[in-house]
C-alpha cells in the first residue's frame, strides 16, 4: 500500500454523528498517507450548510447524478 494510490470513499457524511462532547464535522482519518489517498465523501447537499463543515478541510465540491462506470470514475478521481 505504501506505493499505491488509493481512493477512500466515505459514504453518508450527513448520517455520521460525532462522539459525545466532540464537535468534529467528519470522522478522523488516522493511519492513511494523505499524499497517497484521495478521500471522496458523499453527503446530501443540505448537510453542507452545517457550520462545522463550512470550516473543515474540503478542497473541492462536486455534484454527481449517477455513475455509470465506477471503475472509470475512480481512475478519473485519482488522476491515474
Amino acid at each position: 500500500m505504501e506505493t499505491e494510490l488509493c481512493l477512500v470513499v466515505r459514504d453518508g457524511l450527513d448520517e455520521w454523528v460525532a462522539p459525545d462532547g466532540c464537535n468534529l464535522a467528519e470522522p478522523s482519518m488516522t493511519g492513511f498517507q494523505k499524499d497517497k489517498c484521495t478521500v471522496l465523501t458523499t453527503a446530501r447537499p443540505w448537510k453542507l450548510a452545517d457550520e462545522r463543515i463550512k470550516i473543515s478541510q474540503i478542497e473541492i465540491l462536486l455534484e454527481f447524478q449517477g455513475i455509470s462506470y465506477p471503475d472509470k470514475f475512480c481512475k478519473n478521481i485519482l488522476g491515474a
